[in-house]
């Protein structure tokens, strides 16, 4: 593809992966993170633009008309569907090639996972608002690891705020967010992760957690070890489900894609 120009969402590590790609193979084209943090934990890249700040469809429209983008890549989390509805519907309306990233699900091989008394280690559910349901039937401390966007829904659960712990990025406002829901400070841990299977641990015995809350994050977002510590915590790890249907492609194959295209 001539003139190639690539319009590249991120939110993740194989987003951060790509940029890198491109900047270091000097592919002309733009990275958008939603927000600033997103800029910050972004590698100094030197021939490709940054831009932060959430886009609407119209908004990534323009972007791709003005930027003329013969490829638009969407590297956004993978629970980030309202983001990713608003780029492809974009990349439909200006006949742009789209492509999707997509993780690993990582799941078959957990599901059967045991404690020591034999009792499955996995719980899955299809949305917040099941975990949420699942939840407020049972006891016990809960650290939940899904970050701040729907933790208002969290705090339907009878006596959240003495059961849950939140792991949150260390953003003023998202703390800030936190103690508006009643959430105590003492069990506000804000850090940026992946963690390793040691902090996990760390973490779910120095609060006393008997459950986990995460989301299928895949390898790169730390779910295998968040789940290496539930298992020898003793832990009830509740893994909500993703929403996607399953099309896109590796990060390796969308740089293979960049190359050739």
């Amino acid at each position: 593809m001539k003139n190639k120009k690539v319009l590249l969402f991120s939110g993740t590590f194989e987003g951060r992966k790509i940029a890198e790609f491109m900047d270091k193979n000097n592919i002309s084209g733009s990275v958008c993170v939603a927000t600033e943090y997103g800029r910050e934990v972004m590698p100094v890249l030197n021939s490709v633009k940054i831009k932060s700040g959430r886009l609407s469809e119209k908004e990534i429209i323009k972007l791709i008309i003005e930027e003329k983008i013969t490829l638009v890549i969407d590297g956004t989390h993978p629970y980030a569907e309202e983001v990713t509805k608003n780029i492809k519907l974009a990349s439909e309306e200006t006949k742009t090639q789209y492509y999707r990233v997509l993780r690993d699900e990582n799941l078959d091989e957990l599901n059967n996972l045991t404690d020591k008394n034999n009792n499955k280690i996995i719980k899955r559910v299809k949305n917040t608002e099941e975990a949420v349901v699942w939840l407020s039937g049972t006891k016990g401390k809960i650290l939940n690891t899904t970050g701040s966007k729907e933790l208002p829904l969290y705090c339907k659960i009878p006596d959240y705020k003495d059961r849950l712990v939140v792991r949150v990025l260390p953003d003023s406002k998202i703390m800030e967010q936190c103690k508006e829901l009643g959430i105590k400070s003492s069990n506000i841990i804000g850090m940026q992760g992946p963690f390793s299977k040691e902090l996990n641990i760390g973490f779910l015995n120095q609060y006393k957690c008997e459950y986990l809350v995460s989301k299928n994050t895949g390898l790169a977002g730390g779910f295998k070890e968040k789940i290496e510590a539930s298992v020898q915590c003793g832990v009830k790890v509740v893994v909500i489900d993703r929403p996607e249907d399953g099309i896109g492609y590796s990060c390796d194959e969308i740089i293979e894609t960049i190359l050739i295209s």
